[in-house]
């Protein structure tokens, strides 16, 4: 997908009438595809994953979460060109955690000039460096 959001495609055969099948008109009441399942939705659609049905609703979804995704890496950016680390000048915990996620995030591919050379930063820690050699991820 466009966003680099990761996510898993469960087919719906149309005929063999799976689209009338109890478990998938919890997530389309309307039986239509195509339907998803935000498994870790905005704090406001409150716990546990939401699903979403129609195209429309769908498409302004994803555009709210990119204007998001996007909101939050511009802060991030403004951030780290007046520190060297997201919690200040000294490497802390808030910095290794994006290290984690990094894969997901996809943050190194940003355009935000701040990001990229905070990435390298982190990236070039001797403990992360041995990390990273030891860590095994999934393609």
């Amino acid at each position: 997908m466009e966003l680099n959001v990761p996510y898993d495609l469960h087919l719906i055969n149309l005929g063999k009438n799976e689209q009338f099948a109890p478990e998938f008109l919890k997530i389309s009441p309307n039986n239509k595809i195509p339907a998803i399942i935000d498994q870790n939705p905005p704090s406001e659609f409150g716990e546990g994953a939401h699903p979403i049905f129609e195209s429309g609703v769908i498409l302004q979804y994803f555009a709210d979460y990119k204007k998001e995704v996007d909101r939050l890496l511009e802060v991030m950016n403004k951030r780290l060109g007046e520190y060297k680390y997201l919690a200040g000048d000294n490497y802390t915990i808030a910095s290794y955690n994006w290290v984690i996620y990094n894969d997901k995030v996809k943050a190194a591919d940003t355009p935000f000039p701040n990001i990229k050379a905070w990435l390298e930063r982190i990236s070039e820690r001797p403990a992360v460096k041995k990390a990273m050699e030891k860590a095994t991820f999934p393609k």
